[in-house]
């Protein structure tokens, strides 16, 4: 396939500050989540109270995704994307602040609308620069944020392990990142760029839309699972020391970084039906034998082949759905992306029912049940090629 390579100067540099977009979305956000356990002894609450009120973040992002669709047709994604990422940086900052249970869900469930919507105006933003693009460079912007969430990580690991404040930490990363953010954002491609205002504010449930929607589901719900239980099966399947149960998950996100860098380069090559079935066939095949096997060595495999499989499959629903003619574009990433985050939300307290009532190994299942789901309708991504 014969792709255009020659790309104006307001389209590179509206990549230049998508990608520090991702890149900085995730280090804020995945900076705060080693002070949680902190965060609870603090507030004094349960685990089952820190359990409802983290509730409140996929809460807020539910509420928001779709209005934030028909915000963006309205206003372009630019603009949206410049005021979330504002809100974000303050909302972030405030959950340091909170004092109470009650005030943490409140908190979590206000950060979470601001993550709903930021997170739709980042991939209207990114479907609209890869079509200036005129080449694959979707995965790119996602290895962006995946590489963000390891900074995040580490620095919120930093901070806790050297006594800095939450609400201390929470506001240096927030304010650097919105410091940088603001010295690019005047590079965001314009609504001009996008359709027009009176374009459809919000998604009909066409079949092509649907179908999308159920891939985005049983990806996100598979790497859902995956982050939540992978140090579980280590410890009481595998049987392994308390230095070796992060493996799997270590393994899976690195290979999923792997993926997501390499992943516009292998669309170009093989186009994105042999790219998703080809990826999701080695994580069936690999997820399959870590589950069978007790073998540390082969499940790491397993989890690492997970991670590989499932790098591109997000990225190629949301070109998909930007590339659909009866929608517009914002409402059809609202819709997907509404949908991906249902996956990630059922996705660890099933998969911890069926253990409960079965085994973890064959609740885990589930995931290679639904990673061929994904196999099996990959041919709904190819409409991103038009």
């Amino acid at each position: 396939m014969t792709w255009v390579t020659t790309v104006d100067r307001s389209t590179t540099r509206a990549r230049i500050s998508l990608t520090l977009v991702f890149f900085l979305h995730a280090t804020v956000f995945a900076s705060w989540t080693p002070h949680i356990g902190d965060l609870r002894r603090r507030l004094g609450i349960s685990e089952a109270e820190l359990g409802v009120a983290l509730m409140g973040e996929p809460l807020g992002s539910f509420a928001l995704m779709l209005l934030a669709g028909a915000i963006i047709v309205r206003l372009g994604s630019g603009r949206v994307l410049r005021w979330s990422l504002r809100a974000f940086a303050v909302t972030t900052v405030m959950i340091g602040l909170s004092g109470s249970l009650l005030s943490l869900f409140l908190l979590l469930a206000l950060w979470g609308g601001v993550l709903g919507t930021l997170n739709i105006a980042m991939n209207t933003q990114a479907v609209t620069v890869e079509k200036k693009h005129r080449q694959p460079i979707m995965s790119s912007f996602h290895a962006a944020w995946s590489l963000g969430a390891f900074a995040g990580s580490a620095l919120g690991s930093l901070g806790n392990s050297t006594s800095l404040p939450l609400v201390l930490q929470l506001a240096i990363t927030a304010i650097l990142a919105l410091a940088v953010i603001e010295s690019v954002n005047r590079w965001f491609l314009p609504q001009a760029d996008e359709e027009a205002p009176t374009a459809p504010r919000f998604a009909r449930p066409t079949r092509p839309l649907l179908v999308l929607s159920l891939i985005a589901i049983c990806g996100l719900f598979s790497e859902g699972a995956a982050v939540a239980w992978s140090s579980v099966y280590f410890r009481d399947v595998l049987a392994v020391g308390p230095g070796l149960v992060g493996l799997g998950y270590g393994a899976y996100s690195l290979s999923m970084f792997i993926g997501r860098v390499v992943g516009d380069r292998i669309v170009r090559f093989f186009g994105p039906v042999v790219t998703i079935r080809t990826l999701t066939g080695l994580a069936c095949g690999g997820f399959t034998m870590a589950l069978l096997s007790r073998d540390l060595v082969v499940a790491t495999l397993g989890f690492a082949l997970l991670g590989l499989g499932l790098a591109c499959v997000m990225p190629l629903v949301i070109r998909a759905a930007g590339a659909l003619s009866d929608v517009s574009t914002p409402a059809a990433v609202a819709a997907v992306s509404t949908s991906g985050w249902f996956g990630v939300v059922l996705g660890p307290p099933l998969i911890g029912i069926v253990a409960s009532a079965l085994s973890l190994t064959t609740a885990l299942a589930l995931v290679v049940v639904l990673t061929g789901v994904v196999f099996s309708l990959a041919p709904a991504v190819r409409s991103a090629h038009r």
